[in-house]
């Protein structure tokens, strides 16, 4: 029977800017290893710095504005969900191809509601595709709910996550 790899980088709010890009450091060395990655994940700037309101597909320049600007009076939910739905033929696309691993920037707001890219998530698990993403702390009740006994919550620390993802691809052959 196949194993089924379902991760979490849980990070607060002092470590999200660590936690992409660490997410990034571990997408670099996947394909350094030959290992094939796919997914959708905040863009960065020239500093390196990762952009909030714009992801990206990591394998090529497609690239969405997924928070609005409100004004800076503002309390309303900044998410476009359209943009938001839109980026997700990033994710259908990757499955489709099938890569070793799939990265999604976030399990966030919309998707500890039941929405967002939760059938993004369910889709590459069932196609037996390693998953990993970014979950806010104050999120992981609803990620390990969603995720049951199939999800892991990883260190914030490439070499680990690495290497848990090669054990992964292991325990698939």
């Amino acid at each position: 029977m196949q194993t089924v790899h379902l991760a979490a980088i849980v990070y607060d709010d002092d470590h999200d800017k660590q936690a992409m890009q660490i997410a990034w450091q571990v997408i670099e060395g996947l394909r350094q290893a030959g290992i094939s990655v796919a997914g959708l994940m905040n863009k960065c700037d020239a500093a390196g710095q990762p952009i909030d309101e714009v992801v990206q597909s990591i394998n090529d320049e497609r690239e969405y504005t997924i928070l609005q600007n409100l004004g800076t009076h503002s309390n309303a939910c900044r998410l476009n969900a359209a943009a938001l739905a839109e980026s997700s033929m990033v994710l259908r696309d990757a499955i489709i191809q099938k890569p070793d691993v799939l990265l999604i920037n976030r399990f966030g707001v919309t998707e500890s509601e039941g929405g967002g890219l939760l059938a993004e998530f369910s889709a590459a698990v069932l196609a037996g595709i390693i998953v990993i993403s970014l979950v806010h702390q104050r999120y992981v009740p609803q990620w390990r709910q969603f995720a049951g006994s199939l999800g892991h919550e990883l260190p914030r620390d490439v070499d680990a996550i690495i290497t848990w993802i090669k054990n992964g691809m292991i325990s698939h052959d």
